[in-house]
Order: structure tokens, then sequence, then C-alpha cells
């Protein structure tokens, strides 16, 4: 998944993590009492073990829940469902935190609970659209399976024979206590690792950063004004023909939970479209800076004026992640040979041309120059 570049802001909130003894960290594995040293990764392995676990028995919790046959007359209570949206930030904030970059199955319980009140709430042919929140809370329960195969036994954490399998069919109201249970239980380690603190969380940008609209670039295929400002306010002379319509209807797209049927391809096709549309305002940006900087050719502010937009095409790619982009890459490499002379403005021009029109080939972005 994106975002590991902004999630770097949570690092300084969490360092209260790294200032402890790593074997005082609880990860609901019991370790010999022996003083002999565990090594880092193991213990931080083992962490991840127990968020996997914890995860797992919320979602299977969340299975037996809706597992039935859709009843609108009946109206679930999703709050519950969420329930562990808040939690599951935390726990993958604190494994960023220990440098551990695989998330795995942990993103799904992240996506899953930050997004299934607006898609059993927004359902639509809701009998069918119901089947599949029920096939996609299966898909994320065989994912986190898959993650812990990799994990030892014994960890504390995994409930599932204890809670769950002695009752074959337990009421609605007991499932509803459970995930209570669950969330308290999973709230109790990251406090006692001092990754949260049980009067005060800790106040930083990661809630604000993990939160599913930021992931989702803000609602910017959802909202008009947000388009047409982009579209219209740099003034880039660009007829953009139906790119509005296509951010939307891949917005509505990537909020449905059908997971089990897409494997996620339409929460990817909608982040690649929102940066394949963002890229070629910068691309377009870019050609007119460099019209302007022809004038400056004979200029002691010729270089200044390449530096500066070199620093922010770097700003631009790092903020969107996009630093291994091909497109933003060598877009950063011509500005680069720009500033040192290796390559004239012409050249760099009709370069970036063919690589914008390039770009919104791949991407399925229609538009015409002005």
């Amino acid at each position: 998944m994106v975002h590991s570049a902004i999630l770097k802001k949570i690092v300084f909130c969490l360092a209260l993590l790294l200032r402890q003894s790593v074997q005082l960290l609880e990860t609901g594995y019991k370790y010999p009492s022996n003083n002999v040293p565990i090594e880092n990764d193991s213990l931080y392995d083992d962490l991840k073990c127990a968020y996997l676990f914890s995860g797992l028995t919320h979602m299977r919790l969340v299975k037996l829940l809706i597992d039935r046959p859709y009843d609108p007359q009946t109206k679930l209570s999703t709050g519950h469902l969420a329930s562990y949206s808040n939690v599951i930030k935390y726990q993958i904030a604190s494994l960023y935190s220990v440098q551990v970059k695989r998330m795995g199955a942990l993103w799904l319980v992240h996506l899953y609970t930050s997004m299934v009140t607006w898609s059993y709430e927004n359902l639509k042919n809701e009998a069918e659209d119901y089947k599949k929140m029920v096939a996609t809370t299966e898909y994320v329960i065989e994912k986190l399976l898959k993650d812990i195969t990799g994990c030892r036994e014994g960890n504390s954490f995994d409930r599932y024979h204890r809670i769950i399998k002695p009752n074959s069919n337990p009421k609605p109201v007991v499932l509803k206590k459970m995930m209570g249970l669950v969330n308290s239980e999973a709230n109790k380690l990251l406090a006692k690792n001092y990754i949260v603190f049980q009067e005060k969380l800790c106040d930083c940008h990661f809630q604000e950063t993990l939160k599913i609209r930021n992931i989702f670039m803000n609602g910017l295929g959802l909202y008009d004004a947000y388009k047409t400002d982009l579209m219209n306010v740099y003034n880039v002379n660009v007829d953009w023909s139906d790119t509005s319509k296509r951010l939307e209807k891949s917005w509505y797209d990537a909020r449905t939970l059908d997971w089990a049927t897409d494997n996620l391809e339409n929460i990817k096709s909608y982040l690649t479209l929102c940066y394949s549309f963002l890229k070629i305002l910068m691309f377009r940006l870019t050609l007119k800076h460099l019209q302007y900087l022809q004038n400056y050719i004979e200029s002691d502010e010729y270089v200044l004026y390449a530096h500066q937009w070199y620093n922010l095409v770097d700003t631009f790619g790092s903020m969107l992640n996009l630093t291994k982009d091909l497109h933003v890459k060598s877009l950063l490499t011509a500005i680069y040979n720009l500033c040192n002379g290796i390559e004239k403005v012409d050249s760099v021009f009709q370069n970036r041309f063919f690589t914008l029109a390039e770009c919104t080939t791949i991407h399925v972005i229609h538009y015409h120059f002005f």
C-alpha cells in the first residue's frame, strides 16, 4: 500500500516505545526468565503477531455477527463492526516506529474497520451488496490466517478457542460484548508498551494521517469543488474531458467492500487515477515554467529558477510517495541536467511533452491542450 512517507510523522510521537528496553515489551508471548537477550527484530515480530491475532479475533466476531441473511428491517449497529478502527491505527503506527515495514493483513483490518460503516449505510442493491460485504469479511480473515502462519503458537491474543469456538451460535449481544473485550485487551497492550496512555492518547498527527479520508486523497475523486479548483486555478490550458466523472466513479468503486471479487484493485485504480491527475498538473506546470525559463537563458536567475523548480518537483514526489515513479524520476533528472548545463531548455521541453503524453495514455486520463 502507499503513504509510507506520510507515516514518518508518527515516529517522534511514538519514540517512547524505542526508549524502553525492548525486552520489556509485552507481546502476548512468554519468554525464558534467565535474562538471555532476545533479538529486537524477534520481539517486534512477536508484537506484530499479537496484533494479527487480536485483529483476527475481531474479524471472526464480525463475521459471526453479520453472517446471516440480509434483513432490511433489522439494521446492524456498525459501531461494533468498526470499533477496532482506533486500535488498529495505533498498532500500525507503533510497528512503523520500530521500523517494521510490512504491515500485511493489518492494513486490511484498518481499511475494513474504517470503511465498513460507510459501505453498509450506502448499500445500493442491498441484499447483493450485503453478501459482498460478508465475503469481504471472509477475505480479510483469510489474509490474516495466511500472515499468522509465520507466528509461533502460545500467544495470549489468540483467543479463538477460548471465546469463540465454545459458543457455536452466540447471540448478537454476546458477540458485541466479546468485541468490547478484544478491544479493551488490545488497548491495554498498547498502554503497557507506552504506545498510548490510559488517561490521554498521545497528541500527534498519526491518527489524522491514517484516517480513511486522507488515505483516499481527501475525497479528491468525490468533491467537484476540489477537482474544479485544481483543474482551473493553475491555468494549465487543459481540456480535462471526462476526468472528473472518471475520478468520481473510481472513488465510489474503491469505497465498495467487494474485495473477494476485485482483490483491492478498485482501491489501487482510484489511487493511481488520482496520482495521474496530479502528475499531469505538475507536468503541465513544468512545461509552463520551462517556457518562462527561456526568457532567462542569458540571465543570472536562469540556474536559480531551474533549481527552485527542481526543489518543487522533488517536494511533490516526496509528498505523494512518488520518488520511485518513473515519470517523476525522469522529470527530476531532466531538470537536474538543465541546472547543470547538460541539457538545454528546448530539449527538456520536448522530452517532457512526450512523457506527459505517455503518462496520460498509460493511466487512461483523456485531455487536450488548448
